[in-house]
């Protein structure tokens, strides 16, 4: 075949605006290679977060129930005290309030600590609600 004939079986070039340059193509890809990888790491990120949140909840739940314990054997020990003092006189009668007061206060104590536990436990699982959450979102977006 001469050149002439061969000039015949190329192909026309589409119109320029429908071809999109290689560079532009690898630019592109590249970007969202970037957005992919970036979505990962969020992921991941937010996949440990919640691995510590759950282990923050259930270290501080342990902790709860380690106080409400100590005041059940608190409030036990108190209500021994006073049935004690109540037949009992004089300095040992007084002795035994004394200390059933003083067990009183450790008492109101641990359910402040109870109370401030309780509150923080409802922050984490706030927190772990939201994270969960994203964590689905971005899980969406991978897909």
């Amino acid at each position: 075949m001469t050149a002439p004939q061969l000039s015949q079986f190329r192909k026309k070039p589409s119109k320029v605006s429908e071809v999109t340059p290689f560079h532009e193509c690898k630019q592109l890809i590249r970007s969202k290679e970037k957005e992919y990888t970036d979505l990962l790491l969020k992921y991941q990120q937010l996949e440990n977060e919640l691995k510590n949140a759950f282990t923050n909840r259930t270290t501080l739940k342990v902790e709860l129930n380690k106080i409400e314990e100590e005041c059940k054997k608190q409030e036990a020990r108190y209500e021994l005290l006073r049935a004690k003092a109540s037949m009992n006189k004089g300095a040992v009668k007084r002795i035994l309030e004394e200390q059933a007061l003083l067990i009183e206060k450790s008492i109101k104590k641990l359910h402040i600590k109870i109370e401030a536990l309780n509150i923080e436990i409802a922050a984490q699982e706030l927190k772990l609600k939201n994270k969960v959450e994203a964590n689905r979102k971005i899980r969406e977006l991978l897909h």
